[in-house]
This record gives C-alpha cells, sequence and structure tokens, in this order.
C-alpha cells in the first residue's frame, strides 16, 4: 500500500462511521417521533388506578360511547342539590385526586361527580385532550338532566381537566357555568413547551410532529385541539384562575385565553407567586373567595 492510499483508506471508514452515526440517530429520531412520543401522549402515566373512595364518596360509571365507560366518584350533598358540577383531573391524574374539592362541593350543597376521563384512572381509552372527551361530557350532562332536572350544571377542570372543561363548553351550551384552571391555549404550543421544558429548545420541532401522529393513531385532530380558541364561543360564566410563576404551563397560555373570551360572564384571576400545582395554597383567601363567590353567583347559596 503506498503512503497516499493509507490515509484515503482511513478518510473511507472515518466517512463509513460517520455515515453509520448518522443513520442510527435517524433511526432513533423516527423511533421518538413515530412511536415512542405518540404512545406516551395518548397512553400517559395512571395514577390512581383501583383507589378506594373516602367516607360519604360513593364510586359510580358512565357509559359514553359502545366501547367506554368511565369510572367516576360522587359526592351528593345532604338535602336537595342546588347544582351540578363535574370535576375534571390533570393529566395522568385520576378522579381519587379530587376527593377534596367533591366534598368541599357536597357541603355547598352542590352534587359533585369525578370521571376518570378516558385513558386515565380505571377508565379505558387513550386520552385525546378534550376532542373526545367533550361527548363523553355531553352523556354525562344527558344523565345528570334526566336525574336532577332543572339544576344548573358546571364544570370545573385543571390543567388537563381545564382544556377539556373549556372544549366541552363551547361544544355544548347546556353546561351553565365553568371554572378552568391552569390550562393550556393549544395542544401545539404547550406541546413544543414540554419538550423545551424536558430537553433543549433547539428540539421544539419534534413537537408537532409527534403530536400529529398521535392524532392519527387516537382518531383526533390536534390543530382543533385550542382552548383559547373555544373560549370565543362560550357565553355562560367562565372563571378561569392561572398563577404568574406556572412552570409546566406558561402565564402565556393563561393571556391568550383571557384575549379569546367573550363578554362580561369572563372573570379571570391571576395569582402572583404561584406555580402550576399550588394555585390554592400559595394564595388560599384569594382562591377561596374567589371559587366562593363564583359559586354563588351562579347557583342559590343553600
Amino acid at each position: 500500500m503506498t503512503t497516499q492510499a493509507a490515509p484515503r483508506s482511513r478518510k473511507r471508514k472515518l466517512l463509513v462511521g460517520l455515515g453509520v452515526v448518522v443513520l442510527i440517530l435517524i433511526g432513533i429520531a423516527w423511533l421518538l417521533i413515530w412511536h415512542v412520543a405518540p404512545r406516551a401522549i395518548l397512553e400517559p402515566p395512571r395514577n390512581g388506578v383501583g383507589a378506594t373512595p373516602p367516607t360519604a364518596i360513593v364510586p359510580v360509571s358512565f357509559t359514553v360511547s359502545d366501547e367506554i365507560t368511565l369510572a367516576a366518584w360522587k359526592a351528593v350533598p345532604h338535602h336537595s342539590p342546588r347544582a351540578a358540577m363535574i370535576v375534571l383531573h390533570g393529566i395522568s391524574d385520576s378522579k381519587a385526586s379530587q376527593q377534596g374539592t367533591l366534598s368541599h362541593l357536597a357541603r355547598r350543597g352542590i352534587l359533585a361527580i369525578a370521571p376518570d376521563l378516558r385513558g386515565h384512572g380505571d377508565s379505558p381509552g387513550v386520552a385525546s385532550y378534550g376532542f373526545h372527551e367533550k361527548a363523553d361530557l355531553a352523556r354525562i350532562l344527558d344523565t345528570l338532566e334526566n336525574e336532577y332536572p332543572g339544576i344548573p350544571v358546571g364544570l370545573w377542570g385543571t390543567s388537563y381537566g381545564g382544556a377539556v372543561a373549556v372544549q366541552s363548553a363551547a361544544a355544548d351550551p347546556r353546561f351553565d357555568f365553568v371554572i378552568v384552571e391552569s390550562t393550556f391555549s393549544s395542544l401545539i404550543e404547550v406541546g413544543r413547551e414540554q419538550v423545551s421544558i424536558h430537553s433543549f429548545e433547539s428540539l421544539e420541532w419534534i413537537a408537532p410532529l409527534a403530536i400529529a401522529r398521535a392524532g392519527k393513531l387516537g382518531n383526533f385532530d390536534p390543530q382543533q385541539i385550542a382552548p383559547a380558541v373555544a373560549m370565543r364561543s362560550i357565553t355562560v360564566p367562565v372563571l378561569h384562575l392561572h398563577g404568574e410563576c406556572d412552570e409546566m404551563i406558561s402565564f402565556s397560555h393563561a393571556l391568550a385565553i383571557k384575549a379569546a373570551a367573550q363578554g362580561s360572564n369572563y372573570r379571570f384571576v391571576s395569582v402572583p407567586m404561584a406555580g402550576h400545582y399550588n394555585l390554592r395554597n400559595t394564595d388560599p383567601v384569594t382562591y377561596d373567595r374567589e371559587t366562593s363567590r363564583f359559586l354563588d353567583e351562579v347557583s342559590s347559596p343553600p
């Protein structure tokens, strides 16, 4: 071998090695975008599976489609309820996380129901971030109207549940009022934020691709999952709360929803220094005052 051939041979080997590394990286990216991330979007970790309801809270269920029956907990006031509230949990959470809210509402004379949204807790199916859940809540509302005719029915959703609540109220005008906490304005945009939070900002481009793939697998259109757009259609009373230091869903999402709200029935409460998981604990006085006042406004006090 000549002295010139040896460097050429080493260069070829280096190029081949680099090519193999590039192919491996492309394969990993494809696996992440096409399989791993979409499955994580559709099937978030389940908390509260098999939880036992505490005293005064009873397990119930709602058949919402041919394939899906949602598990739920219900808290009933001692006297005839003045209103009903469907309480919606956050991503990966379950009805078990809402037992404090259920008991609180029942003490105030409000019938309270917390379902495990599809793909969460003890409910089958996959998460669709409000796309299919709108119809699920409409079926629960049908049941409530049959069992308790004439009482106002509202939605109280936090984070993921807040997005479901806003979209459900926009889709079904029978809902009489809404409380929404710490939710996102757009699934695509919050997806970008999550990638940036958990990896690198330069990888935000992965989010729309993975979400689009999840939409195909879960039979929903991610572009339609936009609570800020849905808020434009809501005319019933809305109380919207968000922490100014939310580390999971930035305050900009709250401002986008606020900008889209129509009419005087909408009230926005920002909580300085509050993050995603400590909204009430950061300022319990403001939180309790605003939520109590709102509940008294939308239904007759007990």
